[in-house]
């Protein structure tokens, strides 16, 4: 008889946060309100496309939403697609809508270093200590890299169209492409993916982040206490091995370095790198806080940093190349105007292609790289805001510490009332008339985040891009593959679900 109580005792309380409570909740301090609770209050369908459903409330209920608990009186956390407040969040009060621990704590090892590090001394000093390899300056000196893993990607386009005339998958090869280009800059040496279609240190560093993920989304998604979750975090020993086969390599380069300096022999061999290791060792820059352990970490982080957004990013904007054919002969146009069939790209001309930046810009504001990710204030903020989908003026949002606030990209860069009524339409234009692409705010538009914390690889992303859209259009005509199932993907970041897929085609066989 308990057992039975105890089983209707469970299925009224779920009937009741199914049925009851979202007809009783539909407000909490002002701000409408769903059911918040993992695989309670969120539909199956909607773990798959999250962002669609999102953008769909926010059409109907406006610009800041809130999710309750399992206290259903007490906002556990709201997503926002206000400029307004992502300002607050971003700039203005920054170093209070800080990291989780806890909940960035599944990607430590990974991301732990200046992506996910809370706001404070230790995240000053890592940002830095990696700042000027991400500059201009530090760009053009890695021009022959970007043109050697380029060349490597052309031949991989080759070789793809070769074996397969129908289209082959972009996404893949951008996947191999980043890895092998943030790897030169980090560590001095390419991992060779491209080429060889992967390679071990791929392999491990995809198997860290993949479970990485998982763990999180056990963290997140399994209805109870986050004291009880503590065990779900725990590494396999693969990903034990692959994590050992990272601090090996980036243990041999640090100790190479160290020895370089006292011998003469080995000091030549090294003399020519200039890659973050290399620099950072050779120049005593690395804070003194900061122990080998440490470093590692912060070197893996680039890994993620620089790897898995880009590629999305060029996924994403070969989409758009092959199925816009009148803005890919404009890209064509300037391409071939700035250098030629055959000239030699560099940085600098590049930096200076307006077209081939409001292309990767716009393709950015379809289909961001990320979604958001959430912030959790660090004190009580008060926030007023006007909402302009539903015309609302004079509301106020009051966070507090344990609620997440979460920005969304999705929402804020598809919103009329934000872009004008050709929102919908992918117009690279937009962009040229106006750096903010006629957005009524610059905060509406934040696909590299924004403040202080913006994301340092932008530049690099930016020139992976130009680079690459460059190289291409002035060499094949790129078209959709002949039959392919284009879906988004939200893991982790947006991905292509079956890739993204195109045919090339000489421009001498137009």
């Amino acid at each position: 008889m308990p057992v039975l109580q105890i089983i209707a005792g469970i299925i009224v309380t779920i009937a009741t946060y199914l049925f009851l409570l979202p007809r009783l909740r539909s407000r909490i301090k002002g701000v409408p309100v769903e059911n918040g609770i993992p695989l309670i209050g969120t539909k199956l369908s909607e773990l798959h496309a999250g962002h669609v459903y999102a953008w769909e409330r926010t059409k109907s209920w406006g610009q800041v939403i809130g999710a309750y608990g399992w206290n259903p009186f007490r906002l556990a956390g709201v997503r926002v697609s206000n400029p307004k407040v992502v300002k607050e969040m971003l700039q203005s009060n920054y170093e209070v809508f800080d990291k989780d621990r806890f909940q960035v704590e599944p990607f430590d090892d990974v991301a732990g270093g200046l992506v996910f590090i809370e706001n404070g001394w230790k995240w000053k000093d890592s940002r830095e200590m990696f700042e000027p390899f991400f500059k201009h300056a530090y760009m053009r000196k890695q021009q022959p890299m970007f043109k050697r893993e380029m060349e490597k990607l052309v031949s991989c386009f080759e070789r793809d169209m070769a074996k397969s005339p129908t289209g082959f998958d972009v996404q893949e090869l951008f996947h191999r492409f980043t890895f092998d280009t943030i790897s030169s800059l980090t560590f001095g040496f390419p991992p060779e993916s491209q080429l060889n279609e992967g390679s071990d240190l791929l392999n491990a560093f995809m198997l860290m982040v993949n479970e990485s993920f998982m763990r999180f989304v056990k963290i997140a998604l399994i209805p109870v206490p986050l004291s009880w979750k503590r065990n779900l975090v725990k590494r396999s020993s693969e990903y034990e091995k692959a994590h050992n086969l990272l601090r090996k390599v980036i243990n041999e380069k640090i100790e190479a370095v160290r020895e370089a300096k006292t011998d003469v022999a080995k000091a030549a061999q090294v003399a020519e790198d200039i890659s973050v290791i290399t620099t950072l060792i050779r120049d005593n820059t690395v804070p003194d806080w900061m122990d080998r352990a440490e470093l590692i970490k912060q070197l893996i982080t680039l890994l993620f940093a620089g790897h898995d957004t880009t590629s999305n990013m060029l996924t994403w904007t070969f989409y758009f190349l092959a199925h816009y054919p009148d803005c890919q002969q404009k890209l064509r146009d300037e391409a071939l105007a700035a250098f030629g069939r055959d000239g030699e790209l560099d940085i600098d001309t590049l930096e200076r292609s307006k077209y081939c930046t409001a292309f990767l810009k716009e393709s950015l504001r379809l289909r961001p790289s990320s979604l958001g990710q959430p912030r959790f204030p660090s004190k009580p903020v008060s926030i007023e805001w006007d909402d302009t989908t539903t015309g609302t003026k004079g509301n106020k949002l009051e966070v507090r510490p344990g609620m997440s606030v979460m920005y969304d990209q999705w929402a804020m860069q598809r919103d009329p009332n934000i872009w004008g009524p050709t929102v919908e339409e992918f117009d690279p234009e937009r962009f040229i008339k106006d750096p903010h692409g006629g957005a009524t705010s610059i905060y509406a538009f934040v696909p590299f985040s924004y403040g202080p914390r913006r994301c340092l690889g932008e530049k690099l992303a930016l020139t992976e891009g130009r680079w690459i859209l460059t190289e291409i259009v002035r060499r094949w005509k790129v078209v959709p593959a002949d039959k392919w199932d284009y879906q988004i993907a939200v893991v982790g970041n947006m991905r292509a679900r079956y890739g993204i897929g195109v045919k090339i085609v000489p421009l001498s066989e137009e």
